[in-house]
């Protein structure tokens, strides 16, 4: 094993553990602001987990490419290397799918959150 593939594994198991508590602090804060009735709050988050969302996605795919290139391409790239940047696109896009299904729970969360009509000036 190589020094550059040791630290792409820790690099890797790095951002698997420390994701994990991130998106449960999220689902137990969209929890609390949808029963503290924190619409705008709740919208806030949303937007942030979209972020997320898009950031695991190009990385993921990033990294499939570079895989894909380090396996097909004219550099000579060890098996570990290619192995740990599919292990680390593999994981990015499963967070993606993690965080998009959040983001949905929020969306839907905020939709359920009662608001006050207008009434007109006779009713």
């Amino acid at each position: 094993m190589t020094v550059t593939t040791a630290l792409m594994m820790t690099v890797t198991f790095t951002m698997a553990f420390m994701m994990l508590p991130k998106i449960y602090w999220t689902w137990i804060k969209s929890e609390e602001l949808f029963l503290e009735g924190e619409l705008w709050r709740l919208r806030l988050l949303q937007a942030e987990e979209n972020g997320w969302v898009r950031r695991h996605l190009g990385y993921g795919a990033l990294l499939l490419l570079l895989a894909w290139l380090s396996k097909h391409g004219s550099v000579e790239v060890s098996q570990e290397t290619t192995a740990v940047l599919g292990l680390y696109s593999g994981i990015s896009l499963a967070y993606a799918v993690a965080e998009s299904l959040l983001a949905r729970r929020i969306e839907v969360l905020s939709r359920m959150i009662p608001f006050p009509a207008k009434v007109g000036e006779e009713g």
